[in-house]
């Protein structure tokens, strides 16, 4: 039968773990570096909801083909070994209503990932509402940005902004009918 030690007797070995453990990130911070942190994602608000007409100027609730909200996202982000670049992982969760006009029940989202000051990439994902369906969860694959540290930045204060890539038309319709 295995013996016990006491738990008095394991207190200098958990110690000790935790003194060595925190040596690497006592270096990092002496360094200037912030271990673990990844850059600052935020939704533009006003572009994180769609509400998608069909062609032609009716713009009342028979003309809706989908809306589509961003609901939510992970990330996740790394360092390449020199720490000039942090890799930025994200997928992105989409909610899709389906409106009186799509009867096919087909669509497309634009979104963008955006670091502010710097870089804006555009990616889309196509759905297909199941019959009978009227609201759909869409998770886009996973995507990446890499981005660049500038001189004197870290990584955790840089922003990312996330967004539904909208016509001027569809942002002012937003900004006209916000919840």
């Amino acid at each position: 039968m295995p013996k016990h030690l006491p738990l008095k007797s394991l207190l200098p070995l958990l110690a000790a773990g935790v003194l060595l453990s925190g040596c690497a990130e006592m270096k990092n911070r002496v360094m200037g570096k912030e271990p673990g942190k990844c850059p600052t994602i935020n939704i533009l608000a006003d572009a994180a909801h769609l509400t998608k007409f069909k062609p032609g100027p009716g713009r009342d609730i028979t003309d809706v083909l989908y809306t589509v909200d961003i609901v939510n996202y992970q990330g996740s982000c790394g360092y390449r070994d020199d720490d000039s670049r942090v890799e930025t992982a994200l997928k992105v969760m989409f909610d899709v209503d389906r409106g009186a006009a799509n009867a096919q029940g087909l669509g497309e989202i634009q979104y963008f990932v955006a670091v502010q000051d710097r870089q804006k990439q555009v990616f889309s994902t196509k759905f297909k509402f199941p019959a009978s369906t009227p609201r759909l969860r869409q998770v886009d694959e996973e995507v990446s940005i890499d981005i660049p540290i500038r001189p004197g930045d870290t990584p955790y204060n840089t922003v990312i902004w996330l967004g539904l890539q909208l016509t001027p038309d569809e942002l002012d319709y937003n900004r006209r009918n916000r919840k």
